[in-house]
């Protein structure tokens, strides 16, 4: 079990090959704000005029292809993710509670998420 963020997604989404050292019968799980997150990445390329509406749309259907289950939030999750307010933004909280809710890895890109993860819960900067 495998909870990844954003960075790694996009990066993924946009450099296909970028990630190849993933167990093959890993499973992907996610905050809810993952599809969120996304949207927003994708949104930012269309308006940059990175791509056009049609490669937009396609990346986001790949993003779906990738299967990763997405695990709403509780009362828990929100509860230990304002413990972790002090470390990190509502936004990496949210993985990192996750992960370490489900006693997952937490996969990223993200260096200082990486870094400041690092002391809650198994993370591994891909």
């Amino acid at each position: 079990m495998i909870v990844v963020d954003c960075s790694l997604v996009a990066d993924l989404l946009v450099r296909p090959t970028s990630l190849t050292h993933v167990p093959a019968d890993a499973e992907w799980l996610a905050p809810a704000l993952l599809e969120t997150e996304i949207v927003s990445v994708v949104r930012g390329l269309l308006l940059g005029g990175d791509v056009g509406p049609a490669v937009a749309r396609a990346v986001l259907e790949d993003y779906m292809d990738l299967g990763i289950e997405i695990v709403p939030s509780t009362p828990e999750l929100r509860s230990r993710m304002l413990d972790l307010a002090h470390n990190f933004s509502a936004y990496d909280a949210s993985y990192v509670a996750l992960a370490e809710g489900l006693d997952a890895q937490l996969w990223t890109r993200d260096r200082p998420l990486a870094r400041a993860a690092q002391h809650v819960v198994d993370c591994v900067l891909a």
